[in-house]
């Protein structure tokens, strides 16, 4: 009985595969790059806030030892929680940073070999109505400041794509990337819209 030969992928199928590869590590990158860096800052924003109303408070109760003992623990957690948001802080670009950001993200495009295609300004995306509910029930003493939206859409290989997108981790600013949508333009070349949030 004769050995069944092997089916070789069609160069399509090589490129549908590479795609989904693409959309795979990019979910995987934005989950465990920069949401736990936004979940932090966004806690970090709470405790502060929580933290001073409990520091207001016991500064305006009779001096005894216990009562100072609390506010000089909760001094020292607000001092913790400050720095945290501190650092967090230091990552996010203010609207000054944000033509030198997108020069960087520009130059990093070029450095992967990638034709830029557009790069214009976008409206944030509106929250889902469930998440709108969520932001008006936590109340914070400190107003997140609003982010600058791009869409920047690209063309280019597999390869460069990937390496583009590892570049944007490494930026001093933090670069979130938002709704992507990839599809093929021919056989050797991808055509990637996505989001900026700086």
């Amino acid at each position: 009985m004769a050995a069944k030969s092997k089916r070789r992928l069609t160069r399509f199928e090589q490129v549908g595969i590479a795609a989904v590869i693409i959309i795979a590590g990019m979910y995987l990158y934005v989950n465990r790059m920069y949401k736990p860096l936004q979940r932090d800052s966004e806690k970090a924003r709470k405790e502060v806030g929580s933290l001073q109303k409990r520091v207001d408070t016991l500064k305006n109760e009779p001096p005894n030892s216990a009562v100072f003992k609390s506010l000089q623990k909760a001094q020292a957690e607000w001092q913790q929680a400050k720095s945290r948001l501190d650092h967090a802080c230091k990552c996010l670009a203010s609207s000054d940073d944000v033509p030198l950001v997108l020069a960087s993200v520009m130059e990093n495009a070029a450095r992967s070999n990638l034709k830029i295609r557009a790069l214009d300004t976008a409206e944030a995306p509106r929250p889902a109505a469930s998440d709108q509910q969520r932001s008006r029930s936590a109340a914070t003493a400190v107003v997140a400041p609003d982010r600058s939206y791009h869409r920047l859409v690209l063309v280019g290989g597999y390869k460069n794509v990937r390496d583009f997108l590892d570049s944007l981790g490494k930026l001093p600013k933090k670069v979130w990337t938002e709704n992507i949508v990839i599809s093929l333009r021919n056989e050797n070349e991808l055509l990637v819209s996505l989001l900026l949030r700086i």
